[in-house]
Order: C-alpha cells, then sequence, then structure tokens
C-alpha cells in the first residue's frame, strides 16, 4: 500500500507527501496520530471507516477539506486539532459520538454541515 501503513483494517500512519490523499477502501480505522503534521490538503475517507481516533489529522495545518461518511460511528478526541485551514466539513448521519476538542483551533470560516443539531451543540460545547 505503498505511503499507507495498515495492519488489521488499522491505518496507522500515512507517510507521504501527496496533497490529495484517498484512504484505501478496507481500513475501518484510522489510528491515532495516522495522518499527525501532514501537510494534506484534502482526505477522502471510504465508506469501510467506522472510527477516526485522537489526533489521527492534529496538525494537518493545510487540511481544507473533510467529508465524513455516514459509517463513521465515532470521532476521537483532538482528532482534527489545529487544522487551521479546515474550511468544509461535511460530518454524515451515521456519526454518534464527537470526542473532546475534536475540532477544536480548526478554521471553519466558511462551510461546515452536520446533520443532527444535537452533534452542533456537542461539539459545540466540548470545544
Amino acid at each position: 500500500m505503498g505511503d499507507f501503513k495498515i495492519r488489521n483494517n488499522i491505518l496507522f500512519r500515512y507517510s507521504g507527501n501527496e496533497r490529495y490523499v484517498t484512504i484505501p477502501m478496507g481500513v475501518e480505522i484510522i489510528g491515532d496520530s495516522a495522518f499527525y503534521g501532514c501537510s494534506v490538503k484534502s482526505v477522502r475517507i471510504p465508506s469501510s471507516v467506522t472510527e477516526i481516533e485522537r489526533r489521527a489529522f492534529a496538525q494537518c495545518k493545510s487540511l481544507e477539506k473533510v467529508n465524513i461518511p455516514s459509517n463513521v460511528r465515532r470521532i476521537g478526541e483532538s482528532a482534527f486539532n489545529e487544522c487551521l485551514e479546515l474550511n468544509t466539513l461535511i460530518i454524515s448521519e451515521g456519526v454518534e459520538e464527537i470526542d473532546n476538542n475534536a475540532f477544536s483551533k480548526c478554521g471553519f470560516c466558511c462551510n461546515y454541515k452536520l446533520y443532527y443539531f444535537h452533534l452542533l451543540c456537542n461539539l459545540l460545547l466540548k470545544n
């Protein structure tokens, strides 16, 4: 899988330098700090992913766009912390849990879409 370090359907690390990344189908969990500090601009998350662990995309300061598919149930603590350029965020209806600081210190200057109002309330209260 080249730039992706995957074991037992868990993506442990992305070591590439692509700006637009598509996570391989079959990955079920994006692991702790898997993309930490990467210079990606956009990440395509496949429908096979059910969890995004803590700090998975933290410090990805160039990350602009994320679409979290409906099979994702949980977004871990500080998962997108300090994604300063993040301005397009779509969280689909399947997400049940958003942990503390999941989106703290993010851009959000333009577009975000949450399918359930209670998710928005929880997100705002936790940050």
